[in-house]
């Protein structure tokens, strides 16, 4: 194993050796939930020598840092994305409230719209499912809707044929694999948004966002394809995540169909907890501007901080049996962040959950299940990848 284990003489509870931890390995990310219990005795502040930054596992500690966005900057972040997540200051409030009022707004008539469109794409989906065979409910259902409905709220409506690939990348690959595909290839993106942006194919919704987020000249049409390419992956994984989980803790759980299905308000405890339990994030990072203070540990100016959003939603401190799953906690998760930077899709990926499930819960008899699932993990992601089922006549 990567970690040396030792053990404190007052407790059994086994210890991981700081400087042997290493989250980037393969072997940490196999079972994240297995090595975070290790972390909470150790203090607000951890380092990690061998991932070279400074860590915070506890709920608090990590609620600390994500609402201190002048302290824990983004900014670091422009590698990925330099319009929204690595943004900070005026320039992220004004581009987030570009996003929020021209894509993720949930107003009466986008919800309409979204909802017919949710519909059409999940019967052409389901009578594309083959009767008393096997199929892989992630792959057939839940990446493909998750990711037509992404692109439908950034107003692409036609998607070049070539574009498949990106769908195959997400879901016959590792995760890992399908992130440094996806993000390595740049022409494909601009090619979409260049082809969304003619005359022949404008999508008004797409064209004023990138519009008005570069009406004053700060951001290259490279750097533009690179927000739209995070939001379709944010997007389409986050809610793709929420959903498989909440579909495999359901084959677990059948006493709660019915509930599910008379409860509306059961609808949200259930999923906000599967966000707890499996938050599709398990890490997010920061950058510290100058010295900076968690609890009573220092963190030194121009340091790496890595965030467990996936511990702090199982911190024994805050959640009464932390790794049971008990829909309608008082305690809040964070899997979406908090704070400035808080997902600005959250609501979005609730909504577009809650449908799912609703329309799922109508055919759930017809199912078999398989009893395991398969998880691909990497230390951004969290995402059940493979649940088969049998769907009969």
């Amino acid at each position: 194993m990567l970690f040396s284990i030792f053990k404190k003489k007052s407790t059994e509870r086994p210890i991981y050796k700081v400087a042997d931890a290493d989250i980037y390995s393969k072997e940490f990310q196999q079972n994240f939930y297995k090595h975070y219990p290790a972390f909470y005795d150790l203090g607000d502040v951890v380092f990690l020598e061998k991932s070279n930054c400074y860590a915070v596992f506890r709920y608090e500690s990590a609620r600390t840092v994500l609402n201190n966005h002048e302290t824990f900057s983004s900014s670091h972040l422009k590698t990925v994305d330099a319009v929204l997540l690595g943004a900070d200051g005026k320039k992220h409030l004004r581009n987030k409230k570009v996003v929020l009022q021209n894509i993720v707004s949930l107003n009466r008539e986008q919800l309409h719209t979204t909802n017919d469109f949710f519909h059409s794409v999940f019967e052409k989906l389901w009578s594309s499912l083959s009767v008393d065979s096997s199929v892989n409910i992630v792959d057939k259902l839940v990446n493909p809707l998750t990711l037509t409905l992404i692109f439908h709220e950034l107003g692409i409506h036609q998607v070049p044929e070539e574009w498949n690939v990106f769908s195959d990348k997400t879901t016959l690959k590792t995760k890992s694999e399908a992130i440094a595909e996806v993000f390595s290839d740049w022409n494909l993106l601009n090619d979409l948004v260049a082809h969304n942006l003619k005359e022949e194919h404008l999508r008004e919704k797409l064209k004023r966002l990138l519009q008005l987020i570069n009406s004053e000249g700060w951001y290259s049409p490279e750097e533009l394809s690179r927000f739209v390419r995070l939001f379709i992956m944010a997007g389409a994984e986050t809610t793709a995540s929420l959903i498989a989980s909440s579909i495999y803790l359901l084959t677990q759980r059948s006493n709660d169909v019915e509930r599910l299905r008379n409860h509306s308000g059961y609808v949200t405890d259930f999923l906000n907890e599967t966000l707890r339990l499996y938050a599709p994030a398990q890490f997010t990072f920061r950058y510290t501007e100058k010295e900076a203070v968690v609890g009573k540990q220092k963190i030194p100016a121009g340091s790496v901080v890595a965030i467990a959003i996936g511990a702090a939603n199982r911190d024994p401190a805050i959640f009464e049996q932390p790794d049971v799953f008990m829909p309608g906690r008082t305690a809040k998760h964070i899997a979406f962040g908090m704070g400035r930077h808080k997902c600005v899709g959250e609501y979005l990926s609730a909504y577009l959950a809650q449908m799912f499930l609703g329309k799922l819960l109508l055919h759930w008899e017809r199912f078999d299940f398989a009893k395991e699932a398969t998880v691909n993990n990497t230390v951004f992601a969290y995402k059940v990848s493979n649940l088969n089922a049998t769907l009969r006549k």
